[in-house]
């Protein structure tokens, strides 16, 4: 399965949020995993900065969640075999 993360802000002058929620939708509806998390400020590219400990969080949850249980699954299947 395909997992994806956005994160973005409400306040974004070059990215409206609307249009990333649109393309969210789009990507939800051909059965993709999606995780957003969205601020309601924050410069283009500069969440890091500007929310960084929950910018963090947010993004070590996700490979939690995807990565780093997909993988551990992945060796538990092997050593079943």
């Amino acid at each position: 399965s395909e997992h994806q993360l956005y994160l973005y802000s409400e306040s974004d002058a070059v990215m409206p949020s609307e249009s990333i929620e649109l393309f969210i939708r789009g990507q939800r509806e051909q059965g993709k995993s999606v995780s957003c998390k969205k601020w309601p400020n924050g410069s283009h590219v500069q969440l890091l900065r500007q929310h960084k400990e929950e910018y963090e969080a947010e993004l070590l949850h996700f490979l939690d969640e995807t990565i780093i249980r997909e993988s551990n699954d992945f060796e538990s299947s092997i050593k079943d075999s």
